[in-house]
């Protein structure tokens, strides 16, 4: 009795604490599991929360319950929040040339954990419908013509998720930034070089896969956005490696109005 009051109190005291993010990143030449335990911060009070966590709690595709995921209503209405999220420069005030940026869209390789949390802070606020946090691990890889390689690789990725009807859509504008896409389309897109393992489907504010799935606060505002600045000096000079134009692409002339 004593030790499972002990283990629910822990639970509480650090799910609410806010946790160093994890990278999504994974080499060429690394599995997952290999690149989960470069990556993974493993703290001894994450160690409670391991069967609770976003990986703690993950199954297979096919036993997922999207019934707890915002029902938007229409294609028509999603469609809209896909525009907005993709679309919208969250980030002002930045130094010139582009003083307000959108989330980094065209840096793949990293930081959808951030990305993620962005939309969640900013559907909040403007009272749009609350976006659960979508989680794929394994093996995964994509497509990409913004990595030299043309190929982005992750032990895992998370995006925001809703549904219309019974239907699960994710907002991924790393891999498809024209419209949403079907959650089966999601792992498919993720599956170029194997089969993706595992996935969950989060509470709203769950930042990284060693968060509490149910009871995290998240991260500060003020975290949330200098992470995502930082990420944007990376998309910037992913660009130019690219040899493209980031002011351009960046600014008012996205690629994928084209």
């Amino acid at each position: 009795m004593i030790s499972q009051f002990f283990l629910i109190l822990i639970t509480f005291l650090f799910s609410t604490k806010t946790f160093a993010s994890v990278s999504a990143s994974r080499q060429a030449d690394e599995s997952f599991f290999q690149a989960r335990m470069r990556n993974s911060v493993q703290s001894t009070s994450q160690l409670y929360l391991q069967g609770s966590s976003a990986w703690g709690m993950a199954q297979s595709f096919e036993k997922l319950d999207f019934s707890q995921v915002a029902d938007v209503g229409s294609l028509e209405k999603l469609n809209h929040l896909f525009i907005y999220i993709r679309d919208s420069k969250f980030i002002s005030k930045l130094p010139l040339p582009l003083t307000e940026r959108r989330l980094s869209w065209l840096f793949p390789d990293d930081g959808c954990y951030i990305r993620a949390e962005m939309v969640s802070l900013f559907t909040k606020q403007q009272n749009l419908p609350e976006t659960y946090k979508f989680f794929g691990f394994g093996d995964l890889a994509v497509k990409s013509a913004n990595h030299p390689d043309g190929v982005v690789r992750w032990w895992y990725h998370v995006v925001p998720i809703y549904r219309v009807g019974n239907q699960p859509y994710v907002i991924d504008p790393s891999i498809d930034p024209k419209a949403p896409m079907t959650a089966e389309a999601w792992k498919a897109a993720m599956e170029v070089e194997r089969p993706a393992e595992k996935f969950s489907i989060c509470q709203p504010r769950t930042v990284g896969p060693e968060e509490s799935c149910t009871h995290s606060r998240g991260q500060s505002y003020e975290h949330t956005i200098r992470t995502q600045i930082n990420f944007l000096d990376y998309e910037w000079l992913r660009l130019q490696n690219l040899g493209r134009n980031p002011q351009v692409e960046l600014g008012d002339n996205p690629p994928w109005l084209h």
